[in-house]
């Protein structure tokens, strides 16, 4: 029981060119394998410049993507997909914003894995210039 961080490479060859790709895999109490990332930790929400606010977090690693919430006023939750561990979010100016990011993975079918529940929100009011 525990996870793994696989590492695959290939040299390159007269037909072939070098390549890396690292694989995560979760075993869990019943045996069964999942590649599921870890919670989201470290989640840093700035004010930039305007009708924006910066969000950070630490990176789970090359292959977990993220999905970042933002929830302006009294609106509601609006989410888009993020690659990297850091994401510009345009809101109203002066506006009150509450953030939540949260890690997954795709496996080769498609099939979405999630990691445990989104962090904390924080709230953060912009600027209001």
């Amino acid at each position: 029981v525990g996870a793994t961080v696989i590492t695959v490479s290939s040299p390159e060859d007269a037909t072939h060119m070098a390549g890396v790709d690292y694989v995560t895999v979760i075993v869990s109490q019943d045996g069964e394998t999942t590649a599921k990332p870890a919670k989201v930790t470290g989640v840093k929400v700035s004010n930039k410049k305007g009708a924006y606010v910066s969000v950070k977090w630490a990176s789970q690693g090359k292959n977990i993507n993220y999905r970042i919430w933002k929830k302006v006023g009294n609106g509601k939750w609006v989410g888009k997909n993020v690659a990297g561990s850091k994401a510009t979010l345009s809101v109203k100016k002066g506006a009150k914003v509450q953030v939540k990011v949260k890690s997954y993975v795709k496996d080769e079918n498609g099939k979405t894995t999630w990691g445990p529940a989104a962090t904390k929100a924080k709230t953060f009011k912009t600027d209001k210039k």
